[in-house]
């Protein structure tokens, strides 16, 4: 694999991109993510990331960043509430690179710029991304869980730890 010094691109998803974001990380989960989950937590996975249901997250106040490599998709971070990752997926040449962690802070500058200070961010984390996610900054909250038939082991960050406690 080639190195690059190339530096990503990273800015909010255009409405345009569902789609590619979608296929993007539909191919991310089949290769990486899928292989540990039952058929019925990946069939559900999927019916998850198609754009109409992006965009009806979007429209409920979610947000998605994409970050690109020259004018290839290599990366998307989905938030909810400015306090959940709901998803961050990596291409898989783009990975180990610094975009999941350019990605996140991306998002983070985002949420405070809407709402000041982010004290903490949550994740369930796939059991493939729990190292990822620790290397960002998250610590499990506990055991892995499953629902849906989808795995996954709830993770924090602490962020803006000055801020005052949420009421």
């Amino acid at each position: 694999m080639q190195k690059t010094t190339q530096t990503p691109v990273v800015r909010m998803m255009r409405p345009h991109e569902a789609g590619a974001v979608c296929a993007l990380i539909a191919e991310v989960f089949d290769e990486f993510v899928a292989p540990e989950y039952c058929a019925a937590g990946a069939a559900h996975f999927h019916t998850f990331v198609q754009p109409d249901v992006l965009q009806g997250r979007i429209a409920d106040g979610g947000m998605v960043f994409v970050a690109y490599m020259g004018d290839e998709l290599a990366g998307i971070i989905e938030m909810r509430a400015c306090g959940h990752v709901v998803m961050l997926f990596t291409a898989a040449r783009w990975q180990r690179r610094g975009i999941a962690r350019r990605l996140l802070d991306a998002a983070l500058e985002e949420c405070r710029a809407l709402n000041g200070t982010v004290r903490r961010l949550t994740v369930n984390s796939s059991p493939n991304a729990v190292p990822v996610y620790a290397r960002l900054g998250f610590i499990a909250d506990g055991p892995e869980q499953e629902r849906d038939g989808i795995r996954h082991t709830p993770m924090t960050k602490l962020c803006d730890a000055d801020a005052p406690p949420a009421v």
